[in-house]
Formats: C-alpha cells, sequence, structure tokens
C-alpha cells in the first residue's frame, strides 16, 4: 500500500487488522470471490495513478461486483496500491463499520 492508503487507516487501526476486517465484511456481504470470474471493464489514469476496474462475481450476491484499484508509482519504481474500492447492490445497502 501506498502512504496514501496507509494514512487512510483509523490511527487506532493496525493496516493488517483493518484489511482483515474489511475482508470479513465483503465476505459476509457478498460471499466469496467466483475464481475466473473477473472481467476486465476499463482503465484510465487520474492524477498520475492507474485506476483498473473489474466486474466479478461473487457467491452471495446476484449482480457483478465493480472492483476498482488504484495503483501508483513510487520514487523507487515500485507500483503500490492507492486504492480499493468494491460496488455493488448488497454493498450499498451495508454500511461498513
Amino acid at each position: 500500500m501506498d502512504n496514501a492508503m496507509l494514512e487512510a487507516v483509523p490511527e487506532q487501526e493496525v493496516p493488517e487488522q483493518e484489511f482483515v476486517k474489511f475482508y470479513s465484511y465483503l465476505e459476509n456481504t457478498i460471499g466469496q470471490y467466483v475464481p475466473g470470474s473477473k472481467n476486465y471493464s476499463q482503465s484510465r489514469i487520474q492524477s498520475g495513478i492507474n485506476v483498473v476496474i473489474y466486474e466479478a462475481d461473487y457467491t452471495e450476491e446476484t449482480e457483478k461486483v465493480k472492483v476498482s484499484i488504484a495503483v501508483s508509482e513510487s520514487e523507487e519504481e515500485k507500483y503500490q496500491v492507492s486504492g480499493t474500492w468494491f460496488d455493488s447492490p448488497k454493498l450499498r445497502e451495508t454500511e461498513y463499520k
């Protein structure tokens, strides 16, 4: 994760703990990713960050889940995740806490 994404994690949370918490939320809301169901939708460069968007199936969601991943390149020329977003009808109905 890049610095901006690490800074987005609440101060009282350890990034690894927040990741596990978010993964549990996804799994409890939309189920598990269906292997091989990922389809590329689009990509764009926004403020120097590459954003790639996929659609995928999850076991407990009747519609496709839109997965957006933002990737930035650091000064050391390493790619780092700047953000991930998931969107689906069930996720819109449920608040992540």
